[in-house]
C-alpha cells in the first residue's frame, strides 16, 4: 500500500512564499559574506582595466554599494519566485539565463555613460538562488505543477448517451420518425405547397 502511494506522489508539495524567503534570503547572505571578505576586489580591477582598454575615457562614477545591494535583491528573490510559480523545466532554464544576460548587459551599458557598475555581487546573490530553487522544484511538486496537471487530465467534451444522440438527430431530422412497433425507419411526406395544384387520378 505504501509502495502505491510512493508511485502515486513521489514528491512532496512544495511552498512557493516561505522557500523564496529561504533561498533569496540565503543567496543575499553568501554574496554579502563575499563582499565583506574582498573576494570581489580583484575582479572588479580587472573588469575595469579591461574596459578602460576598450573605452577612450575613464570612469567618473562607481555605483555604490546600497544601490548593488538593492539590485541583488531584486533578482535574486525575483528569480527565486519566478522559478518557483513555473510549471516547467525549461521555464526555469530560459528565465535564469535570460536574467544572468540582463544583468551582465548592464556592465557595459552603464559603460557608456562612464559609470562602473560592478555585476559580482549581484550576479553570485542572483546565481545562488536560481540554483538553490531549481534544486528544491527538482525535489519537490510546485502549486503551479498541479493545476497544470489537473488541467490537462480535464475532458474537454462531455460524452452524450445514445438517447441523447438519437433525440437530438430526431430533433435535427423531423420527417423521419422509427416506428415503436416494428423498428423501422418511416419517411414522413413533407408539406408541398404545389400539392394541391397537381392533377388528381
Amino acid at each position: 500500500m505504501n509502495t502505491q502511494h510512493h508511485a502515486a506522489q513521489p514528491y512532496p508539495p512544495g511552498r512557493i512564499g516561505s522557500s523564496c524567503m529561504l533561498y533569496g534570503g540565503v543567496s543575499m547572505a553568501l554574496a554579502l559574506a563575499m563582499q565583506l571578505l574582498g573576494l570581489f576586489e580583484q575582479g572588479d580591477v580587472r573588469l575595469q582595466q579591461s574596459l578602460s582598454g576598450i573605452l577612450p575615457y575613464s570612469f567618473q562614477t562607481v555605483v555604490s554599494e546600497p544601490v548593488l545591494f538593492m539590485v541583488a535583491a531584486i533578482f535574486s528573490f525575483g528569480i527565486a519566485f519566478a522559478v518557483l510559480d513555473s510549471p516547467a523545466v525549461w521555464r526555469r532554464i530560459v528565465l535564469g539565463l535570460t536574467a544572468l544576460v540582463l544583468v551582465l548587459a548592464v556592465v557595459p551599458v552603464c559603460a557608456l555613460w562612464q559609470i562602473y557598475f560592478s555585476p559580482f555581487f549581484v550576479v553570485v546573490a542572483f546565481f545562488w538562488a536560481w540554483f538553490c530553487t531549481m534544486m528544491y522544484t527538482s525535489h519537490h511538486v510546485m502549486p503551479c505543477e498541479i493545476t497544470v496537471a489537473k488541467k490537462t487530465h480535464e475532458p474537454h467534451a462531455q460524452v452524450h448517451s445514445k438517447s441523447d444522440i438519437l433525440a437530438g438527430s430526431s430533433a435535427q431530422n423531423p420527417a423521419r420518425s422509427s416506428d415503436a412497433e416494428g423498428g423501422h425507419e418511416v419517411v414522413k411526406p413533407r408539406n408541398d405547397p404545389d400539392t394541391k395544384y397537381q392533377p388528381k387520378d
